[in-house]
């Protein structure tokens, strides 16, 4: 039996989505509330009725610079007030907002730039020796720089200028190079008109990702998209009321630091608590003091929270919301953060959410009530989801394991400048509909609730057989003697590959061969025999991507070097 019937089970009552700009949405709310707080940030809060002024002086001030609709408009920021106005600023001219991540290299910045056609860019002022090149080439025609205490509150500005402030070098005078009070002013005398006809279909937002094939690609992501999965994300969370806060931690040049943490709460009058270059002590520490009702994180951020001392004693209370993405969640951590959770006086328990940035970021969702173990959920309301075999778009049986695909308001428009890998993942089914093939491996249930699994090119094959590697650390992941687990295929002469586990133990177990001997005992009791680990490797902690995933292709650089070195 076809998994289509469990389509029609997680299908919900057909959602009105916001069929405007991104910026109009946020408009909208400024205008009903304009004193409550939209974004929080070090020591100082910013009104609705604010944000919106710095919203429009900003517009103002890129139309006086020459930025016109359909321009791009390179955003190299953390989590920060001035990020975020310029975001919605480029919106509401019609512009594209291209947004890169602040530690990027210089060679991965000219990429960036020469693929969206970026002729502007907002940056740090630490940042500056990386654009330096590309003013003095004229490959920029403005460079934007800000610094981190433009918009601190009073009491935070001279703690920073005396504390990281003080390393960051002086930026020489260019006739292509404005600061963040000097490019506002610019605005100031503009008298044109800079409202554009933005249309819901137009693309509002670039960002980037490996996609399905591992290289860089410039995802196109509409109005439409950004609001769509803001409606959606409120209609799942039905405790979120106006004025709730959520500590935006994850990057605005991510797909879930950007869908999720700011745009679905500003566009439904919610507060961000803006987090720039946190750590796990400033980010448990924020937790304490601002009381944030919702909190999106990813696995080895509530990995890390478990063991900082900074909670032992804290009254979690305030809690309505604890949402893991971006990483598949071990149950085992997902049953450790939830006691977490219990003992400090929170009744919520961790939400995992699975999506892709090809679909800005979460799609399908667990139930706050109802979760299942293993399971990412079920799809956001008006998203579909189907399992088709590999390579297919033939769907598969219920509990089969095949391709994630997507159909929805939330799945992108194109891959920039790229018509055929954008028609390579945008296929249309027997359905009539456009899906997403997401190269994800996963299961539906016959209740819909689906199962996420690892990517599909993410394979070893030893002997003829396929192992995937997520499914070898679940398992290991569940020994009592493990903290985090990678696995990867090593070269082998006879079998092709051969199945090696690197793991982190847990901090009560030494690095002895009785300790392996006792892991491997424990895989032979639960995995199949072709899969079983042929060599496993204890390693102090794992090299991270910047979504906190384990960078597995890290690993796999690092068995290679010490191969050929040895």
């Amino acid at each position: 039996m076809s998994n289509k019937s469990a389509i029609k089970k997680s299908k919900k009552t057909k959602l009105k989505h916001l069929h405007k700009s991104m910026y109009t949405a946020i408009c909208e709310i400024a205008k009903k509330q304009p004193n409550s707080i939209a974004m929080e940030y070090s020591g100082k809060r910013i009104s609705y009725k604010d944000f919106l002024n710095l919203i429009l002086k900003c517009s103002a001030s890129l139309k006086a610079c020459g930025i016109k609709q359909g321009d791009r408009v390179t955003i190299c920021m953390p989590n920060v007030p001035q990020a975020v106005v310029m975001l919605y600023a480029v919106n509401k001219i019609g512009a594209v907002a291209n947004m890169i991540h602040p530690k990027s290299t210089e060679n991965e910045i000219e990429f960036y730039l020469r693929d969206s056609n970026s002729t502007v860019c907002l940056t740090m002022n630490e940042l500056y020796p990386n654009f330096k090149n590309f003013i003095e080439n004229h490959t920029l025609n403005l460079l934007i720089t800000t610094d981190a205490s433009d918009m601190m509150g009073i009491i935070n500005i001279p703690i920073y200028h005396f504390t990281e402030g003080r390393y960051i070098d002086y930026i020489p005078l260019h006739d292509n190079l404005l600061s963040w009070e000097d490019f506002i002013q610019e605005g100031s005398g503009y008298n044109g008109d800079y409202s554009e006809n933005v249309k819901d279909d137009d693309i509002a937002v670039i960002l980037y990702s490996g996609g399905t094939t591992g290289q860089i690609k410039g995802i196109g992501l509409t109005n439409r998209n950004f609001n769509s999965l803001a409606k959606q994300f409120i209609e799942v969370n039905d405790s979120f009321a106006s004025g709730d806060k959520v500590l935006s931690s994850m990057g605005i040049y991510h797909g879930y630091g950007l869908g999720i943490g700011i745009h679905s709460v500003l566009a439904f009058g919610g507060r961000c608590i803006l987090l720039a270059n946190y750590s796990t002590e400033s980010f448990a520490k924020c937790i304490k003091s601002c009381k944030p009702n919702y909190i999106a994180s990813v696995p080895s951020l509530l990995d890390r929270l478990l063991r900082t001392p900074v909670l032992d004693n804290a009254n979690l209370k305030f809690l309505k919301g604890v949402f893991c993405s971006s990483d598949k969640l071990p149950i085992e951590l997902k049953k450790r953060f939830d006691y977490f959770l219990s003992e400090r006086y929170s009744n919520v328990t961790v939400r995992e959410g699975y999506g892709t940035t090809e679909c800005i970021t979460i799609c399908c969702f667990a139930p706050e009530k109802e979760q299942r173990e293993g399971s990412i959920g079920k799809p956001l309301p008006d998203t579909r989801l189907v399992i088709v075999k590999t390579g297919t778009t033939d769907e598969c049986n219920y509990g089969e394991y095949g391709e994630i695909c997507i159909s929805g308001p939330t799945v992108m428009k194109c891959y920039v400048n790229n018509s055929v890998e954008t028609a390579d993942i945008l296929r249309i089914h027997p359905d009539g509909r456009i899906w997403l093939h997401t190269g994800d491996l996963g299961k539906m249930d016959r209740d819909g609730y689906v199962y996420f699994d690892q990517r599909i090119k993410r394979v070893i094959i030893t002997n003829g057989y396929n192992v995937y590697p997520s499914q070898v650390e679940n398992v290991i992941n569940k020994c009592r003697y493990a903290q985090l687990s990678c696995v990867i295929g090593v070269p082998d002469s006879k079998e092709g590959q051969r199945v090696k586990a690197f793991i982190q133990l847990k901090n009560d177990y030494e690095k002895t061969d009785e300790t392996k001997e006792r892991i491997l005992l424990y895989c032979r009791q639960n995995i199949t025999d072709y899969a079983i680990p042929k060599e496993i490797e204890f390693v102090d902690s794992f090299p991270k991507t910047f979504t906190g995933r384990i960078a597995y292709k890290e690993m796999m650089k690092w068995e290679q070097q010490k191969s050929e070195e040895g």
